[in-house]
């Protein structure tokens, strides 16, 4: 049995990025995928925190979707 995983509260800028990058791939319309994107990028990461956004966002999707993690 898969345990219940539940999205945290966003901290700061980078957890809010984290999770509107999540909420972006995983969302049902394109429209809302756009929303979601321009809220990440309106956050002000630099560059290299972004990249480190979208891979955690990336790797938060793998856990919630297969309850593991693929490096």
């Amino acid at each position: 049995i898969k345990e219940e995983r539940k999205m945290n509260t966003p901290q700061n800028a980078y957890d809010a990025t984290v999770l509107a990058l999540s909420l972006a791939l995983t969302t049902e319309t394109e429209e809302k995928a756009s929303e979601c994107v321009h809220i990440a990028a309106s956050l002000g990461l630099t560059e290299d925190e972004m990249e480190r956004a979208k891979a955690e966002a990336l790797k938060n999707i793998n856990l919630f979707v297969f309850g593991e993690e693929n490096d």
